[in-house]
C-alpha cells in the first residue's frame, strides 16, 4: 500500500511538473511579446517627445547673389543685414517668426545660427 501511495505521489509529482512547464512555456511568448510592446511604447514616447521640443536655434547655410545671378562679395568679404522671415503659407500667409542678422558673405557663402538674432 506504502508502495502506491508513493507511486501515485510520484506520478501527481510529475503531472504538476509538466503542468508548470508547459505553464512556462506558453508564459514566455507572453512575456516577451509585453516587453516587445513595452519598447515599443518607450520609442514611440520619446519620438513625440523629441518632436514637441523643438530647438532654439537653427543652423543655416546659404549663397548670395545679385539682381543679375552674381555672388556677394567676391573680391573680399563683406557684411551684409538680412532678415529672416517664416510665413504659414507660400502666398499672402500670416508672418509666424522674424529676426534680422549682419551676415558676413565670402564668394557669396555664408553661414548663420538662426534664434540669435533681434
Amino acid at each position: 500500500m506504502k508502495n502506491s501511495v508513493n507511486s501515485v505521489s510520484g506520478q501527481l509529482k510529475e503531472t504538476q511538473l509538466d503542468h508548470l512547464s508547459m505553464k512556462t512555456i506558453v508564459s514566455l511568448p507572453r512575456l516577451a511579446a509585453v516587453i516587445c510592446l513595452l519598447v515599443c511604447v518607450f520609442a514611440f514616447t520619446k519620438t513625440v517627445q523629441a518632436v514637441a521640443d523643438a530647438p532654439d536655434r537653427l543652423t543655416y547655410q546659404g549663397y548670395l547673389v545679385d539682381g543679375n545671378g552674381s555672388a556677394l562679395a567676391t573680391n573680399a568679404p563683406k557684411n551684409y543685414d538680412v532678415v529672416f522671415r517664416i510665413y504659414d503659407s507660400q502666398s499672402a500667409g500670416v508672418l509666424k517668426w522674424s529676426e534680422q542678422q549682419t551676415l558676413t558673405v565670402d564668394k557669396g557663402y555664408f553661414s548663420v545660427l538662426l534664434g540669435e538674432g533681434s
